[in-house]
């Protein structure tokens, strides 16, 4: 990457609904049920979502970030992320979910935790320009791309800025089974016609 070059980052994000009630709830093999839907999760945004990077797992939220090259990529990405919800969200209704989960749990345990399933999906997405590397015009209304060492093999990288912390808040508006984007994502998403009878403002917030 050259010294000081910014890029455009599009951030997305699932977050499994009701887990906190579902873990007091299910004490049958809940740690096994969430890891494996975030874990499928991760799988189906390895296969659908072409340089899609992990970059943070927060307790039962996963959050991923794509280097955006073209405008068409930005369509095709809130695609893929809208698809993965709906099959997630699918799978968890028609019980096929817990159908791939038969090996560690009897049939009966199985039927009963299909039963008591309350667990759904929802998911956000923004965007940001990024600052990638030092530089002397760095303003402060940059977003910025941070890598810290911690050993010789291993590095957390992190994201700071207005526009990341917006993606946060906008991530408390949505519902289950629902997809929030931010203002400036919506903005681009509506300049292509078809996608305006699917956009509904949720709220106003700075």
């Amino acid at each position: 990457e050259k010294k000081g070059s910014r890029s455009v980052e599009l951030f997305f994000s699932f977050d499994i609904v009701n887990s906190s009630l579902y873990k007091d709830t299910n004490y049958l093999g809940w740690q096994s049920v969430l890891t494996t839907l975030l874990t499928d999760i991760q799988n189906s945004v390895i296969k659908e979502i072409r340089g899609a990077q992990l970059w943070r797992v927060l307790g039962d939220e996963i959050i991923f970030f794509v280097t955006i090259k073209n405008e068409e990529e930005i369509y095709s990405t809130i695609d893929a992320v809208y698809s993965i919800l709906v099959m997630a969200n699918v799978k968890l209704k028609n019980e096929k979910f817990f159908d791939s989960l038969d090996k560690e749990f009897s049939a009966k345990e199985l039927v009963w935790m299909k039963n008591s399933n309350i667990l759904a999906v929802q998911s956000a997405a923004w965007i940001a320009i990024v600052l990638n590397g030092e530089n002397s015009l760095f303003s402060p209304y940059d977003n910025v791309f941070k890598k810290y060492r911690i050993s010789d093999s291993q590095q957390i990288n992190e994201f700071l800025g207005q526009d990341i912390d917006i993606g946060f808040r906008i991530k408390k508006e949505t519902q289950d089974r629902r997809l929030v984007v931010s203002a400036e994502l919506a903005k681009l998403l509506s300049d292509k016609t078809e996608y305006l009878s699917r956009l509904n403002i949720i709220t106003y917030k700075v």
